[in-house]
């Protein structure tokens, strides 16, 4: 039962058996009830297919990240507040900050990747991004898989910036 097809092959079975049994006392002789419950059943297996698809399939594996401690000024708001990003300003007179990303797989199965989008955001636009991911990414249990990253924009140093981040896939 680890994989959809266990589930699916269980759930059509399971019809069946409701499909059989409905048939020999439905109104209306030979098809009664097992012609309406074929669309039915249909629409519940596409369901079960979609959900282990789209929703488990993209929610196993976790990622965190964060800028290096350098790259941060002290906390807004008697240190309550949100911690703006403090440039680094290279020769070329672009800003680049870095930072990691820990990736974990707690499951039991290979997760084709897991990406995540690192952003720096001014007055709530994003103006510098970059990725970070894994792929083919075997379970790790609690032990975190590191990636570095960085992002380099154009910009001034006197501008407030913002770090934030996101799986891709819940990315908005």
């Amino acid at each position: 039962m680890k994989k959809p097809a266990g589930w699916l092959e269980l759930i059509s079975k399971a019809f069946g058996m409701v499909a059989g049994a409905a048939k020999g006392g439905a109104p209306g002789g030979e098809g009664g009830m097992k012609q309406n419950l074929i669309p039915i059943v249909l629409v519940l297996l596409v369901a079960v297919a979609a959900y282990f698809y789209f929703a488990r399939g993209s929610s196993q594996g976790s990622v965190t990240c964060d800028l290096l401690p350098q790259y941060y000024r002290p906390a807004e708001w008697f240190g309550f507040g949100a911690k703006p990003v403090k440039p680094m300003l290279q020769a070329d007179s672009s800003l680049r900050v870095e930072g990691t990303c820990s990736f974990t797989n707690p499951g039991t199965e290979d997760i084709s990747s897991i990406i995540a989008l690192v952003k720096v955001n001014a007055n709530g636009i994003a103006i510098g991004q970059n990725t970070s991911s894994v792929a083919l990414f075997a379970p790790t249990g609690r032990t975190s898989t590191l990636k570095d990253f960085e992002i380099v924009w154009p910009g001034s140093t006197r501008q407030k910036y913002l770090f934030s981040y996101c799986r891709l896939e819940q990315c908005r």
